[in-house]
């Protein structure tokens, strides 16, 4: 009886690469703007825009309102 041997590469991760990997995670989490930082951001558009803003959007049916829980309560 002869048995054939063949030999058998075994990958395994490399710590460099764990390493790189993990690095552009923790530059996310530091570019990440804080409240603070987002209320001082000027937008494009007027806060009296939004009220027209919003009624386009449910006319085009791309957001939905949910039903009010208390219509006696509602403005």
């Amino acid at each position: 009886m002869t048995i054939n041997t063949i030999p058998v590469k075994i990958f395994t991760r490399d710590k460099k690469n764990e390493v790189k990997r993990m690095e552009p995670s923790r530059e996310v989490d530091r570019r990440r703007r804080t409240l603070k930082k987002l209320e001082e951001k000027t937008y494009p558009f007027l806060d009296s825009d939004v009220a027209g803003m919003l009624e386009d959007l449910l006319e085009k049916k791309v957001i939905e309102l949910l039903e009010c829980k208390r219509p006696k309560e509602m403005n």
